[in-house]
C-alpha cells in the first residue's frame, strides 16, 4: 500500500524486510499569488517589494531554491519594502505572511 501526503512525498512500504521507503516529488513550482497587487523585485542583490495597497505583513520570509531560509523580516506595512540582505545571483521564493492572518502571498524573483 501507498500513502500519498500533500506535502510532496510518498512513503512506500515494503513488505519482504519491513522496511519503509520515501519518494520526494518535486518541490520547485511555487504557484504565484494572482489576486493581489503587490511586485517583488530583485535589484543589485536586494529583494524590493512594492506594496501599492500598504497590505501589512506579520511576517516575511526569503527561501533559496534549495528551500534555505536567507532572511527573515518582522512586521511591515510601507508601500516600497527593501529587505536589507544582500545576496548573490539566483532564483528566490518570498513569503508573505498577512498580518490579519487573512493569507499568505508567495512570490518568485530572479536577482541577476
Amino acid at each position: 500500500p501507498q500513502a500519498v501526503i500533500d506535502a510532496g512525498y510518498t512513503f512506500e512500504r515494503v513488505k519482504e524486510n519491513g522496511s519503509i521507503h520515501v519518494t520526494f516529488a518535486s518541490m520547485l513550482s511555487i504557484a504565484q499569488s494572482e489576486n493581489d497587487n503587490i511586485i517583488v523585485y530583485g535589484n543589485n542583490g536586494q529583494i524590493w517589494i512594492k506594496n501599492p495597497e500598504m497590505k501589512a505583513f506579520k511576517q516575511i520570509v526569503v527561501y533559496d531554491i534549495t528551500g534555505r531560509t536567507v532572511g527573515v523580516y518582522g512586521s511591515m506595512s510601507e508601500n516600497i519594502i527593501m529587505l536589507d540582505t544582500y545576496l548573490p545571483k539566483g532564483l528566490y521564493i518570498v513569503r508573505m505572511l498577512m498580518q490579519d492572518n487573512s493569507g499568505i502571498v508567495t512570490k518568485k524573483v530572479l536577482i541577476q
